[in-house]
């Protein structure tokens, strides 16, 4: 609820304080709002990509334990000293419920709804399916593991090929409010009366709410889903 909350009080600052229409006003938060959703959205993506490589870090050591004859449960306890936060608190709490007898099964399932990524349901799929049918566990999380680190190269080369279409749309966003800037300092009295009829006010509004619906498309189109 930041982004959206952060948005309303842009919104009704710009109309309180500068006395600016209201439907300008409710544009600009508007605006405002979908800038720090998609700030939210990127803080999100990073700190997935952390904690995914993580994963992946932790399962080829769970894989070389379980190949040298260790239990799964000492596999787990061998990774846990090696990954970091953020992974290593949900790593814990899994390790600490089996060590105190809880359902294997039912922690692991746990821990994929504590970290809702694709990368965490396959992992703890692979081993509750393991705890329910037994079979060499080193193999299948050995195929895990490259899954997942085959899902980190492909999205950071999602990432990379949509930095210059972001790039493209900053630009266009400035120069629309350089133009604009230009314009008010040439001639202010024109510009001002524009704004204040109300053909002027409802087309402003309308070119604003059409940028932030740019932004959110834009943000859909370049983001991976698979």
């Amino acid at each position: 609820m930041a982004a959206p909350a952060s948005g309303i009080v842009a919104g009704g600052g710009l109309w309180l304080l500068t006395g600016m229409p209201i439907e300008v006003a409710a544009a600009a938060g508007l605006l405002f709002g979908v800038f720090a959703h998609l700030v939210e959205d990127f803080l999100a993506a990073q700190k997935a990509e952390v904690i995914e490589a993580q994963l992946a870090a932790a399962i080829y050591l769970m894989v070389g334990s379980l190949r040298a004859g260790a239990s799964l449960l000492a596999a787990f306890e061998s990774a846990l000293e090696e990954v970091g936060p953020p992974l290593r608190p949900y790593f814990q709490e899994v390790a600490g419920r089996i060590r105190l007898g809880d359902d294997p099964r039912t922690a692991v399932t746990d821990l994929q709804r504590n970290v809702p990524l694709e990368t965490f349901r396959l992992f703890a799929t692979s081993l509750a399916v393991h705890w329910e049918v037994g079979g060499s566990l080193a193999t299948t999380l050995s195929t895990v593991g490259r899954t997942v680190r085959d899902r980190i190269e492909l999205a950071r080369r999602v990432r990379a090929q949509s930095v210059e279409a972001h790039a493209s749309v900053g630009v266009v966003l400035l120069i629309t409010y350089v133009l604009g800037f230009l314009m008010w300092r040439t001639n202010p009295d024109r510009l001002n009366g524009f704004l204040g009829s109300s053909i002027g006010t409802m087309v402003v509004a309308g070119v604003i709410t059409m940028q932030a619906v740019g932004l959110i498309w834009m943000s859909r189109l370049n983001k991976a889903a698979f």
